[in-house]
């Protein structure tokens, strides 16, 4: 698999959290109606805006990369990792906070919608280091492999042309006259 590939992946683990939004969470509450629930008790207050900032964050995670791709632009991984950790940072503030705050949901227990956003959270995890790996693999092997090119250059440059006693096949160094390699049979 390649760079694209493992970045794709990442968005399918943000389209598992925005699923995962609008399955139930919690009391058999989807993400929305959890926060409107939360925003009952005083207005808008942390965990409801946090509860949103997830929401929010996981759309603009899949939409604007899309955009980017049709106008033929480059997005960079930064902005994938910018997403990822607002999202697991606003996620992870909701559900710990809620369990220690007063409040109705005190030791709330989770259901399917809070899984399938923390198993989203895990697969754009695993994707975007894999993605963030591989792209630092091919700087890494590339510049080695154009070092290796021009030393190579270089060598045949020096070596083979200002001396014709060596064959420039394998290298081997010639006898005075001979017409072929005795090594490997390259006409000189």
């Amino acid at each position: 698999m390649d760079k694209s590939t493992f970045r794709i992946l990442a968005r399918v683990g943000m389209i598992l959290v925005i699923f995962g939004f609008f399955m139930p969470i919690s009391c058999n509450m989807n993400g929305f109606q959890i926060a409107r629930t939360l925003e009952t008790f005083g207005g808008s207050n942390i965990h409801s805006i946090a509860l949103y900032a997830v929401f929010i964050f996981s759309c603009i995670g899949v939409i604007i990369p899309i955009l980017y791709f049709f106008q033929r632009k480059t997005y960079d991984i930064k902005y994938d990792w910018i997403v990822w950790v607002i999202v697991t940072f606003t996620f992870s503030f909701f559900i710990l906070s809620l369990n220690d705050a007063n409040t109705s949901f005190v030791r709330f227990r989770l259901q399917s919608g809070a899984y399938l956003i923390i198993i989203g959270i895990i697969i754009s995890l695993i994707s975007l280091i894999k993605a963030t790996i591989y792209d630092k693999d091919i700087v890494e092997n590339k510049n080695v492999f154009n070092g290796m090119q021009q030393d190579y250059i270089a060598n045949t440059d020096d070596t083979f042309k200002e001396d014709k006693n060596y064959c420039t096949q394998c290298g081997m160094k010639l006898g005075k006259g001979n017409i072929f390699c005795t090594e490997c049979g390259e006409k000189i």
